[in-house]
């Protein structure tokens, strides 16, 4: 869920870490959004719609890495 306890810590301390943080979530306002470098929002009425349209980003996103793992 966007307000997680868990999933905001984990973004801290990867943060912390140096690494790069992404998430998908809903509307704007969550608190992962706020601790995330990167968020793919998605303001739909539903969390059924939401998940759809993430499940959309994860394949197109998952497309783009092999294309260009693969190039080389």
């Amino acid at each position: 869920s966007g307000e997680s306890v868990n999933v905001v810590e984990a973004l801290k301390a990867a943060s912390a870490r140096g690494v790069t943080t992404v998430v998908f979530a809903g509307a704007p306002g969550s608190a992962v959004e706020a601790e995330a470098q990167y968020a793919l929002l998605v303001p739909a009425p539903s969390t059924a719609s939401i998940q759809e349209v993430h499940k959309l980003l994860g394949h197109v996103i998952f497309e783009m890495v092999e294309r260009e793992l693969c190039a080389h």
